[in-house]
């Protein structure tokens, strides 16, 4: 399997949530230099993978190639917003080997559920 690294991406505060009540981040935790770096560093990865709500919620204007996670799929399957990949079913290493069989730079952006996926867990997808 060709290298992939994953890139990790989030704000983190005390309470382990950067959600409102209204489950959008809040403006004072947004500025213009965060975003830049942000938007740099997913216009270097390869792929971008993200919750669907995540997925629902920010357009994707620049036609990234995404991974969505959802658990309505019996695996992996493609379609034309991107790639639809339910863990349960599909473990990592096959699923990114269909998805980015060249390996490349993983942008992970959350959700938290995705970030749990992503961290610290024995089950993570990567060392």
């Amino acid at each position: 399997m060709p290298k992939v690294e994953i890139h990790g991406y989030a704000i983190v505060s005390d309470n382990d949530r950067i959600a409102d009540a209204s489950g959008q981040t809040p403006a004072v935790l947004r500025n213009d230099a965060d975003w830049a770096y942000f938007q740099a560093e997913l216009n270097k990865s390869a792929l971008t993978v993200l919750g669907r709500l995540g997925h629902e919620a920010h357009a994707n204007p620049k036609g990234r190639l995404r991974m969505i996670l959802s658990s309505s799929f019996s695996g992996l399957e493609r379609r034309d917003d991107g790639w639809w990949w339910n863990p349960d079913k599909l473990p990592w290493d096959r699923a990114i080997q269909k998805v980015l069989p060249e390996g490349g730079r993983v942008a992970v952006p959350g959700g938290r559920q995705v970030f749990d996926l992503f961290s610290g867990s024995a089950t993570a997808p990567f060392t």
